[in-house]
């Protein structure tokens, strides 16, 4: 999904330990189960006075603020890999970010938000990455959602359950 397709509705561009930014995008046409491991890219740029910067993504319900799914980065790992780079200060990095495993379904109608910080609530961010990040929600920023479809043939039921309560047919 492009992110031109979602509309800023909270913040600013530039994330501080204090402050965040939320972009909400369209609605779902139909329910839609977001499955795997979505990716977030973001163009971000770090402050003037900084080697490093880190983000932190947070994947809301937009009807009720229901946590959803998050992805963490330090601007170093931009790139992926488990060797950091060394960044200029004021460097423009892609960060190619990708939340924890989701499974999680958003109703028909509903859509999502994305709030952008630098730490969330469970994450304390290195020494090095306190100061700003600005971000853009230009070309380069894309939100890629694995999804997939299932009925009720396709759900595991464990031996000796009854079915679940969605999947039973009334009969008239």
């Amino acid at each position: 999904m492009d992110m031109d397709y979602c509309s800023i509705i909270g913040g600013s561009d530039t994330i501080t330990r204090t402050s965040s930014l939320t972009v909400e995008c369209p609605e779902f046409e139909e329910e839609t189960r977001i499955v795997g491991t979505p990716t977030f890219h973001v163009e971000a740029t770090i402050s003037q006075l900084s080697t490093s910067g880190h983000l932190f993504v947070e994947m809301v319900q937009s009807s009720n603020g229901m946590h959803l799914g998050h992805a963490v980065m330090d601007l170093r790992f931009h790139n992926g890999g488990k060797d950091g780079g060394v960044l200029s200060p004021g460097s423009t990095v892609i960060a190619k970010m990708e939340f924890f495993g989701m499974d999680v379904i958003v109703p028909e109608g509903d859509g999502i938000q994305l709030i952008l910080s630098q730490t969330g609530e469970d994450y304390i961010p290195s020494p090095i990455s306190m100061m700003p990040v600005s971000v853009s929600m230009g070309v380069g920023s894309i939100l890629s959602l694995s999804t997939v479809v299932r009925d009720c043939n396709q759900l595991f039921l464990p031996p000796m359950q009854s079915e679940y309560p969605f999947c039973m047919v009334e009969i008239d």
